[in-house]
């Protein structure tokens, strides 16, 4: 998700610091970091970022977790790959 996004960086007037933001997360209502340089918020930026890309991996491997308890519960078996790729003819 986050890996190739363009970032915007402005001086804001109300901040009086330099903003990153980036329109493809969201612009002004996604996420956003300030800093005394252009620099330093395209640094504090990168550290956001790091932070949604944790916060939505623990978020898949708590779905993929619940995802295969129910599938033990109901003892469904899993779909093995290489019957998935045949079928899409990979």
């Amino acid at each position: 998700m986050t890996e190739h996004c363009g970032v915007n960086i402005f001086w804001s007037e109300e901040d009086e610091m330099f903003v990153a933001i980036s329109s493809e997360l969201g612009g002004p209502k996604g996420p956003s970091a300030l800093g005394e340089t252009r620099e330093e918020a395209l640094r504090e930026y990168e550290v956001v970022l790091s932070m949604i890309q944790e916060i939505e991996d623990e978020e898949d491997l708590k779905e993929a977790s619940a995802a295969l308890a129910e599938m033990k519960a109901s003892g469904e078996q899993p779909i093995p790959w290489v019957d998935i790729k045949a079928e899409l003819g990979l």
